[in-house]
């Protein structure tokens, strides 16, 4: 187990003279929106009322897979269907194809991605 607590250098320091590390590049949690996070979840546990287990997905399937049914759930959402919470539905199958971009890179099967320029600069696809 790790010992001690990672220190970059880079402090905020506050009126009160308390201080707080916050470099760039961590992420900015604090600005996510609980009202979509909520909605997300949401979502996790009807698919896992479906498919009896909440972590199904993390076994890993195409990224595909997940970019057609996110795509299908925006155009559902415009065309006015409201069965579903489909807006909740393309952000959890976004949510899913970066979890496995990152985690399981070999189920990347969009050609496209897999040239040597696809997300060449992460800074400016950000941006």
């Amino acid at each position: 187990m790790p010992v001690g607590i990672l220190d970059d250098g880079q402090h905020k320091t506050f009126e009160t003279g308390a201080k707080r590390d916050r470099a760039p590049g961590k992420g900015r949690y604090d600005l996510l929106s609980p009202v979509a996070m909520r909605r997300i979840a949401i979502r996790s546990e009807l698919g896992e009322l479906k498919y009896g287990d909440g972590r199904n997905w993390e076994k890993g399937m195409p990224i595909s897979e997940f970019m057609d049914s996110a795509v299908r759930h925006i155009f559902q959402y415009m065309a006015g269907d409201t069965q579903e919470d489909h807006l909740a539905a393309a952000a959890w199958n976004l949510n899913c194809a970066m979890h496995l971009e990152e985690t399981m890179p070999q189920m990347q099967n969009i050609p496209a991605r897999h040239s040597e320029k696809a997300f060449e600069n992460k800074e400016e696809a950000i941006g």
